[in-house]
């Protein structure tokens, strides 16, 4: 084989491995965006005694596994949390019942998406205040939201109630915890609110007193005559 030949070779062969290389790999997949996130309004006015309803925009939508609206009130540092849907492209959020003793409520919107990242807005915050007038022009006040009381959690999930808010679902069973166990005695035998057993316990229970000792006699039974 003559020399040039020879180089004709090396030279195909030296362009042949770039282009084998292209073809080989793999395609790549776009980036994904990041999630941009805010909340509205960013500096606002919530009626007391009322369900603000406060909202924000997360993009891109596609993706969006879980969106929530954290929150706390000046009463405390701890977040809790209360879920927001999806409403005409925006994600709305209803919160509990504020006091005036609330506010500044301090709060901001989470969003996670299915591959696990997660996008947040910054920080808003509202005052509470008794009638709308009252509202700063400065701010904007929240719409108030129909509806009754909210689930509300703290940042590991659980069923909480924080200070300073009223309607919130379950508070009123968990401020009933005294009269439960009355109430499992007297699902406990039919003859129990006739019995003078339950008798003293109603009566008891309606003047206030939580514990009742109750002796009862074990002793062996006389023969019926």
């Amino acid at each position: 084989m003559s020399v040039r030949r020879l180089a004709a070779v090396v030279l195909v062969l030296l362009l042949a491995a770039p282009m084998a290389t292209l073809a080989g790999a793999a395609p790549q997949a776009p980036p994904v965006p990041a999630l941009l996130v805010d909340v509205d309004p960013a500096s606002g006015c919530v009626l007391a005694y009322e369900y603000p309803q406060l909202q924000g925009s997360i993009v891109p939508l596609t993706g969006v596994t879980r969106s929530r609206l954290f929150f706390h009130s000046a009463l405390g540092p701890d977040f809790y949390y209360v879920e927001a849907v999806l409403e005409g492209g925006r994600y709305v959020a209803r919160l509990p019942r504020p006091r005036p003793e609330a506010g500044p409520i301090v709060y901001y919107l989470e969003a996670t998406r299915s591959d696990f990242s997660q996008g947040r807005s910054g920080e808003g915050n509202a005052i509470v205040v008794r009638k709308i007038e009252d509202c700063p022009a400065s701010r904007k006040a929240a719409p108030v939201a129909p509806g009754g009381p909210v689930s509300v959690f703290d940042v590991a999930g659980n069923p909480s109630f924080p200070a300073g808010f009223d309607g919130i679902a379950g508070a009123a069973a968990a401020g009933a915890g005294g009269a439960a166990g009355v109430g499992v005695a007297a699902g406990a035998g039919g003859g129990f609110l006739t019995s003078n057993v339950g008798i003293m316990t109603l009566a008891a229970v309606a003047v206030g007193i939580t514990t009742v000792v109750i002796l009862t006699n074990n002793g062996p039974q006389s023969p019926s005559r």
